[in-house]
C-alpha cells in the first residue's frame, strides 16, 4: 500500500527516523504530496492496460469473442542518493548531540529540495543514476504552450492543462515557481474584476479546486523552476504542471517509488576528529497513467 511519509513518520517507532522524515517533509513539495509505494530491490514492475477488452452484443446462444485488451509490462527504477554529515568531535564536545543533530537536520532538508529537483528534470540519458522526471516523460499532447517562442501565462492555458489531467480538478496540483503563481493570481483577480475582497486579497491559494504549490530554490540555492529553459527562439522560459497524485493504491496515477527501509540514517561513529553520520535512501517516480501529469512549457516572465 502506498503511504504519504508523514503517515511512515507517525508509525515509526524510531525518534531519529521521525525526525528525518519530518525535516525532509517540511522542505520539500512533492514529499509533501505524494505518496510512495515501497519497493524492494531497485525496480518496481508492473502491467499498464493501454486499452480495454471489447464489449459487444451478442444473440441467444452465442458468445463474446476472448478479448482482454492490450496490457504492457513496465518498470520503474529507483537510485540511490543521500550523503555524508561529518561533525567535528569538539564541537561535539562542547555543544553536544544538538550540534550532530542540527547538521544532520541541514543534510536531510537538502535532501528533499534534491528530490524536488529531480521529479522535476531527472533523465537517465543525461545521468545514468537519475530516475525520469516529468520532464523526461511528458510528450506529445499531454505538453502545452503559450506560442510557438513562448508568451505569458492564459487562463484558457491553465485550464486546458488541467483537462488534460485525469479526473476532478480536486485531486490535482498545480506546480510553478513564485513568479508564475503571482502572474496567476493577478490573473484569477482581474477575470473576477475585483468582485469580493477575496478576489484582490492575498494570492489564491487553488485554482479551480487544483491546490497550488510553489518550488522554490533546490539546496544549492539555485532556483528548481528558473526562467531558463530554451522554447523556440526564446531562451528564457519556465514551465508549469498540473499532476495528479496517487492516493494509497500502489500504481495509481503519480506516486513516489521508496526502498523498504524508507529513509535510513546509519550513524558510523567516530571517524578519527570527526563523527559520521549518513543520511541514505532509494527513490524514484512512478507514472501510471498517460494523462497523471501535464505540462505548460515556454511560459515568459513577463
Amino acid at each position: 500500500m502506498a503511504v504519504s511519509l508523514l503517515d511512515f513518520a507517525n508509525q515509526s517507532r524510531s525518534p531519529m527516523r521521525r525526525g528525518i522524515v519530518q525535516e525532509i517533509t517540511n522542505e520539500s513539495v512533492f514529499l509533501k504530496v505524494l505518496r510512495f509505494v515501497p519497493v524492494d530491490g531497485f525496480a518496481y514492475t508492473y502491467n499498464r492496460q493501454t486499452t480495454l477488452g471489447g464489449i459487444a452484443f451478442r444473440g441467444l446462444n452465442d458468445g463474446y469473442a476472448d478479448d482482454t485488451g492490450v496490457v504492457n509490462p513496465q518498470v520503474e527504477t529507483l537510485s540511490i542518493f543521500g550523503g555524508e554529515v561529518r561533525t567535528d568531535r569538539q564541537i561535539v564536545n562542547k555543544q553536544g548531540d544538538a550540534a550532530r543533530a542540527n547538521a544532520i537536520a541541514a543534510k536531510v532538508k537538502k535532501a528533499g529540495l534534491f528530490f524536488d529537483r529531480y521529479v522535476i528534470k531527472g533523465d537517465p540519458a543525461a545521468d545514468p543514476l537519475q530516475f525520469y522526471g516529468l520532464n523526461a516523460r511528458l510528450t506529445g499532447t499531454q505538453v502545452l504552450s503559450p506560442a510557438a517562442n513562448g508568451g505569458p501565462l492564459t487562463l484558457d492555458l491553465l485550464d486546458q492543462a488541467l483537462d488534460q489531467v485525469a479526473g476532478s480538478n480536486a485531486r490535482k496540483i498545480i506546480v510553478c515557481n513564485k513568479t508564475v503563481r503571482r502572474q496567476l493570481s493577478a490573473l484569477v483577480r482581474g477575470a473576477a474584476g475585483g468582485a469580493t475582497v477575496r478576489d484582490v486579497g492575498p494570492q489564491v491559494p487553488e485554482y479551480d479546486g487544483a491546490a497550488i504549490h510553489v518550488l522554490d530554490e533546490d539546496g544549492d540555492e539555485a532556483p528548481i523552476l528558473a526562467f531558463d529553459e530554451a522554447h523556440g527562439a526564446s531562451a528564457s522560459t519556465t514551465s508549469l504542471y498540473v499532476i495528479r497524485p496517487g492516493s494509497e493504491v500502489d500504481g495509481e496515477h503519480v506516486q513516489g517509488l521508496i526502498g523498504s527501509k524508507m529513509i535510513e540514517h546509519v550513524a558510523v561513529g567516530l571517524l578519527g576528529t570527526f563523527y559520521s553520520d549518513l543520511v541514505e535512501s532509494a527513490m524514484g517516480l512512478g507514472m501510471f497513467h498517460p494523462r497523471a501529469a501535464c505540462r505548460v512549457k515556454g511560459i515568459t516572465e513577463a
